[in-house]
């Protein structure tokens, strides 16, 4: 649902803005992440990322790619679509196609401010802060637990690190 969204405001913001499809330059499938590099005259590349999830990465399972062959010849909208399949690697390449033209977006109308200072220090994060991450993100984390230790983290399958085994772990499905 919030992908469909997500894709529907894309569509409408390229045309409201009148800009042409993007060209898919480049489409290159990681271990670790998966990159899209779209090209538009008015903007140049830009290159969106997603992570290359590991349970489509190492399936057992050999199956023939439907889509195989020069992912550069597909239309930008159609690996756009590609983000609401299921977990696959159309699916990857699609969020990582959203994320690309998410840069576009934020070229045209940024509607971010600039933080003047640290992301802790802009959070007034202190020890009775209680933090919630979906997914283990490392380096934040890491930089988190110096300030609470009030953090639980949502992450299918994964095992404590040493920095970690004092959080609170709730393993999660996430679709």
């Amino acid at each position: 649902m919030i992908l469909e969204k997500t894709i529907k405001l894309i569509e409408q913001f390229y045309q409201n803005y009148g800009i042409s499809e993007p060209k898919v330059n480049k489409v290159v499938i990681g271990l670790g992440y998966t990159g899209v590099e779209i090209y538009n005259p008015q903007f140049g590349e830009i290159l969106g990322v997603a992570h290359s999830l590991s349970e489509v990465i190492k399936s057992e399972e050999c199956s023939k790619i439907e889509f195989s062959g020069k992912l550069t010849e597909k239309g930008f909208y159609e690996l756009l679509k590609w983000g609401q399949e299921p977990p696959s690697l159309k699916k990857i390449i699609g969020i990582a196609t959203i994320n690309a033209a998410s840069q576009h977006i934020i070229k045209i109308n940024n509607p971010y401010n600039t933080l003047r200072k640290d992301l802790l220090e802009y959070l007034g994060i202190n020890s009775d802060t209680k933090i919630i991450f979906i997914g283990l993100i490392k380096p934040m984390i890491r930089q988190m637990t110096q300030k609470t230790k009030n953090i639980t983290i949502m992450k299918r399958n994964y095992s404590l690190l040493p920095f970690l085994s004092n959080l609170r772990k709730k393993e999660q499905l996430m679709n």
